[in-house]
């Protein structure tokens, strides 16, 4: 699988021209039309947009943020924009690819973005018979709201969006207990605004402030439910982000050190070899 760190564009979904064009927004393909019966490799590169891979029948691997997941059948993939990926499928792949804005979510449905922002914590799902039945039937009907162009097709796609998550959702286990629930809502909120700060909010009294919450409650939330402390979920995110500039851009290390918020190029160096063994200069060359 490829992996140049030549500089790779952000993939967009809608030029800005045509940002008030709803179809532009949409992209729906079937892997069968799509592939033509051949192998598809795409190195590694990130979107502006969200990214549904399902696959009814193929193989391959799928590398999301640094992590391989096998590619088998009746597997469901969910992206959200700004994560890095690379993608090898087998010829003989079926399935389909649902690409979609930000601005289709935020129209879809009230509760959507917070559906989504749930969601967006895993890239992996395992179908049992009844949901995979679910969901085929819910992208073909709106494959084929989006092939017709029908009278309120727009209206139809984006219900079928809302039923679409809400079974993935479904697929989660469910914690029914009030404070778990709580906890967890709290981690979400707190994941969020570790990725909108990541370049400026690097302690954990940082979010503590912006969530209303002492540091050792942050640390409680963390460690109840990951099993690490709040300062570990910032420094992975942290590392994680640094990766993704690292190989999916060109910019020089000092660029991505002053993005990331350091001062210091050494330190950054010093900080990313601490959590990954590896400084940035090393990450590139084993990568090439």
């Amino acid at each position: 699988m490829s992996r140049s760190i030549k500089n790779i564009p952000i993939r967009k979904i809608c030029p800005e021209e045509e940002a008030v064009n709803f179809a532009k927004h949409v992209r729906f393909l079937k892997l069968k039309d799509l592939l033509g019966g051949k192998g598809m490799s795409q190195s590694i590169h990130r979107h502006d947009f969200f990214f549904l891979l399902f696959i009814q029948k193929g193989s391959g691997n799928h590398r999301i943020d640094f992590v391989s997941y096998p590619i088998w059948d009746n597997t469901l993939f969910f992206m959200r924009p700004g994560q890095v990926h690379e993608i090898e499928l087998k010829a003989g792949a079926e399935g389909y690819i649902l690409e979609f804005s930000p601005r289709v979510f935020y129209i879809a449905n009230e509760r959507t973005p917070d559906m989504i922002r749930k969601l967006g914590r895993n890239n992996l799902f395992n179908l049992s018979v009844d949901s995979r039945k679910n969901i085929e039937f819910l992208f073909d009907k709106m494959g084929k709201e989006l092939e017709s162009g029908s009278i309120f097709y727009e209206d139809a796609f984006k219900n079928c969006l809302g039923l679409l998550l809400i079974e993935i959702l479904r697929l989660e286990s469910v914690e029914s207990r009030t404070e778990r629930s709580y906890q967890q809502e709290r981690l979400d909120e707190l994941c969020d605004l570790v990725d909108q700060n990541i370049s400026t909010g690097k302690k954990v009294s940082d979010y503590a402030e912006m969530m209303n919450l002492s540091s050792f409650q942050l640390n409680n939330i963390t460690k109840s439910i990951l099993g690490k402390t709040c300062s570990a979920l910032i420094n992975e995110q942290i590392v994680l982000e640094s990766k993704r500039q690292l190989l999916a851009t060109s910019n020089q290390i000092n660029e991505i050190a002053f993005a990331m918020g350091f001062e210091d190029v050494s330190y950054f160096s010093r900080f990313f070899k601490k959590h990954t063994g590896h400084t940035p200069t090393e990450l590139r060359e084993n990568f090439k």
